[in-house]
């Protein structure tokens, strides 16, 4: 089944904020990815100011599973494309044909790629101006 979650984008405040949100609203972190974790050769090229800030996080509020990051450097994050869609493929589905659909009219922002982190993986902006991510983890396909 497509699992569609919401994905909160920051400019290196990421860690305040979900630290805040699940205090307010009793929730708990799951996951944290660095910067500084990503594998050298991974074409990122990420100041090393950047390393402690967070590249993937999970976090869990009142049984919604939410998930963040600090924005790359030098992608500064505005009010408008700070929250992306992201859709979670099992390996039943098609992903490539639904990014495809779905890029239509709009713009691939990254195309999918195998990742390091053991998913195929792009991102888009579609033709409303809602942007997506798509991943599918590899081990499914």
């Amino acid at each position: 089944m497509l699992g569609v979650q919401s994905y909160l984008i920051f400019n290196g405040n990421c860690e305040e904020a979900m630290k805040h949100y699940c205090d307010v609203f009793g929730g708990e972190v799951q996951f944290v990815m660095r910067y500084k974790d990503a594998p050298k050769n991974t074409g990122m090229d990420t100041p090393a100011t950047w390393g402690e800030k967070i590249m993937h996080a999970n976090f869990i509020i009142r049984g919604v599973q939410l998930m963040a990051s600090d924005s790359h450097p030098g992608s500064e994050v505005k009010v408008g494309n700070n929250i992306q869609l992201s859709a979670n493929f099992p390996k039943t589905d098609k992903m490539d044909d639904a990014f495809n659909k779905l890029s239509q009219g709009g713009k691939v922002t990254m195309p999918l790629q195998n990742t390091f982190w053991g998913a195929r993986f792009g991102m888009l902006v579609d033709r409303f101006g809602n942007s997506w991510m798509f991943n599918q983890d590899l081990g499914d396909k």
